[in-house]
């Protein structure tokens, strides 16, 4: 644990996007995000990067708050899971369509 508070996080998200725009543009990103994390709020730089984004018509990110902390899939396994395979159904009918 003390690894993840002391070793160098690397890039940000933000970062990444910039520096990689023709490799994650049109790549379908489904972000599940606790609305009680401390870690990385919703409010916070992270999260409001990815929320406008999916907001974005042009984007294809799409962003999923459920109740729940930081890691969202073990807090609240049925509605984490329920938003992935939501999406991942959306995903596979797009592909279908192509």
């Amino acid at each position: 644990l003390s690894q993840i508070y002391t070793n160098d996080p690397g890039i940000t998200p933000m970062e990444l996007h910039q520096k990689y725009p023709d490799s994650l543009e049109g790549l379908p990103i489904q972000l599940v995000w606790g609305d009680e994390d401390t870690i990385t709020p919703i409010a916070g730089g992270v999260g409001t990067f990815y929320q406008e984004l999916a907001a974005d018509d042009r984007s294809s990110v799409s962003f999923e708050i459920v109740k729940g902390g930081h890691v969202p899939f073990d807090d609240n396994p049925l509605a984490s899971n329920t938003a992935m395979l939501k999406w991942l159904e959306g995903v596979i009918e797009k592909t279908e369509d192509l």
